[in-house]
Formats: structure tokens, C-alpha cells, sequence
């Protein structure tokens, strides 16, 4: 993501199914967690319970990340425990905000 040329500090790792990304977070341990909540094999709410539920991912911050921006969408992505919950199109100021309040 060209989002992050301008943030030399920050590696970003990519993953294209949700298997593939537990797995990376298993081996990088990452500081803040991106979640599209649409995703092959089971969605950002799934792959955010296994998260919680395990000791060495559980103080991950997770970033919710989707197109639905109804209402009831938001209200979902907080109960379900999202640090928070972005929408696409991306807001390039507000998701830079979030990410430093996030990694500060």
C-alpha cells in the first residue's frame, strides 16, 4: 500500500486469505492488525474471535476495514471488540490519524 511509502517505520505484511494471515501474526507478531472484513475462508468478525481468544494476539489492535458504512455495520464491528472500524473508500487523513493514535 503506497499509504505507508511515506511511514519508513512501519513494515506492512500482506496476506490474501485468513489462513495465510493468522498465520504471519503467529510468526511476525505484528503491532497493529489491518482486518478487510470480507475474506476467503471466514470473515474479519471470525478471524477476530480466534485473535481475542488467543494470550499472544489478544492486545493486537484490529482495525475493522470495509465497504458497508451503514449504521448497524459500525455498530456490529464495536461490539464484536474492532479497536476500530474503517470504511472504503479509505479517508487517507483519518486512517494515517488512526493508525499513529493506534501505534502510539
Amino acid at each position: 500500500m503506497r499509504i505507508f511509502s511515506s511511514k519508513a517505520h512501519i513494515r506492512l505484511y500482506t496476506a490474501h486469505t485468513s489462513s495465510l494471515g493468522l498465520e504471519l501474526i503467529k510468526i511476525t507478531q505484528p503491532d497493529l492488525i489491518l482486518l478487510d472484513i470480507q475474506l476467503p475462508e471466514m470473515d474479519g468478525y471470525k478471524v477476530l474471535e480466534i485473535l481475542r481468544e488467543n494470550n499472544k494476539t489478544t492486545h493486537i489492535p484490529v482495525v475493522g476495514v470495509s465497504a458497508n458504512a451503514m449504521p448497524n455495520d459500525f455498530k456490529k464491528a464495536r461490539e464484536a471488540g474492532f479497536n476500530e472500524y474503517l470504511t472504503k473508500p479509505l479517508d487517507i487523513d483519518n486512517f494515517n490519524k488512526t493508525i499513529d493514535r493506534l501505534l502510539s
